[in-house]
């Protein structure tokens, strides 16, 4: 077969082949298109605070379009180069593993493929707490809901290098204690201040008629223009449904007084660059309480601590730098829902307090609950302690928020 230097591609328009023609030859030869192929997973190395690049490939043709399916790392983007490559550069801030998946898309088909990148190094303390002082200005709230950890597995662990740079450079508590088993009864006790560790609720009852409560609760006692519940993955508003979601992660949804303010006050999260959390942390219109649930992977529950800890390096500096943080505004606190065991029985987990007014490095051994989390939810929001609430240790008095 002959060989040639230089060749125009011609394709024929809803043929299975392409035609490729030599200069001055009136003969084609058919090249059958071919659905997107990885060269293969790959295994990268790289340094926390070095500048990293990998490059991703698939073949096909036509040229497969690649892009990422996964959120990014922090630092890190990624550049399709329309040639069957991209790009994933920038810098990791802390260490840890991280996995990216990708996508290869052209006429022919799709395929997947993932990047594993090993990160070492120190990670870089956080500087989101300590740069405000005297009365704090706090009217904010956002509660991060983790899932599924007592306290020693996350505070010290080497799988979670940011959770553990926030509670060195913010603050922690390291006597509060989740309510009881399972989750469902531990999300409604802390927005409620009333015990849920009985039936329908123990058994984790998805929203229903028989699993719901008229109950007063801090979302009905500030209004519905001043709440909002952020969930990861979820398909539409107020479904509590969607690829690894699970409504009793979204308390909001199981109080009848919310019915008519869930369908727009309880919205999918959306990503990093696009959607609802970004478009109001962005424009600074939080609203005075927010609860934010990442799906089942990112908040540890089906997934590992270190796709916790990931998903939370991605959104901390996205959140903090908008102006209600940055104004001194908001708080954020990220606390589990329970930790190990089962019934009715308490149990030690982790609460991060992040604010411009924490001192950095402040750690409290004051016993906390998750009726101290609503407890400073209203607080901050001037509305009256409900039930178990008004007896709770506060968390503004140990955290300075």
């Amino acid at each position: 077969m002959r060989k040639f230097r230089r060749a125009i591609m011609a394709v024929a328009i809803g043929a299975a082949a392409i035609a490729i023609v030599a200069p001055g030859s009136t003969e084609a030869q058919a090249v059958t298109p071919l659905a997107p192929l990885f060269h293969g997973s790959v295994l990268k190395h790289a340094k926390v605070g070095h500048a990293f690049h990998a490059t991703v490939a698939a073949k096909g043709r036509p040229v497969a379009a690649i892009t990422a399916t996964t959120a990014l790392p922090a630092g890190l983007t990624f550049t399709d180069l329309g040639t069957g490559k991209g790009t994933l550069a920038g810098t990791f801030a802390v260490p840890g593993t991280f996995v990216v998946g990708f996508q290869a898309t052209n006429t022919e088909g799709t395929a997947t493929e993932s990047l594993t990148v090993t990160v070492t190094g120190i990670a870089a303390v956080s500087t989101y707490c300590g740069q405000r002082t005297g009365a704090p200005t706090t009217s904010k709230v956002m509660v991060i809901y983790e899932e599924n950890h007592s306290y020693s597995s996350i505070i010290g662990s080497a799988s979670a290098p940011t959770i553990n740079s926030y509670a060195q450079s913010c603050g922690k508590a390291t006597s509060y204690q989740a309510l009881t088993h399972p989750s469902l009864p531990n999300y409604m006790a802390s927005t409620s201040g009333v015990s849920y560790a009985s039936s329908p609720w123990s058994s984790d009852c998805t929203p229903s008629v028989s699993c719901s409560t008229a109950n007063n609760n801090i979302f009905n006692q500030v209004g519905p223009t001043h709440w909002k519940s952020y969930a990861e993955s979820m398909t539409s508003n107020c479904s509590g449904s969607g690829s690894s979601v699970a409504a009793r992660h979204i308390p909001a949804e199981y109080y009848t007084n919310l019915a008519s303010s869930c369908a727009t006050n309880v919205v999918p999260l959306g990503t990093t660059t696009s959607g609802a959390l970004h478009t109001d942390v962005a424009a600074g219109t939080l609203p005075t309480v927010t609860t934010v649930s990442p799906n089942l992977l990112n908040d540890m529950h089906d997934g590992t601590i270190t796709q916790g800890d990931n998903w939370l390096s991605t959104w901390m500096p996205v959140i903090t730098s908008g102006p209600d943080y940055q104004s001194g505004h908001l708080t954020i606190l990220i606390v589990w829902d329970e930790g190990s065991g089962s019934g009715n029985t308490a149990s030690t987990v982790a609460m991060l307090a992040i604010s411009p007014y924490v001192v950095p490095g402040t750690s409290s051994a004051t016993a906390f609950t998750h009726y101290s989390l609503l407890k400073a939810e209203e607080d901050v929001a001037g509305v009256s302690e409900l039930g178990l609430a008004a007896t709770a240790n506060s968390l503004r008095t140990a955290f300075g928020f």
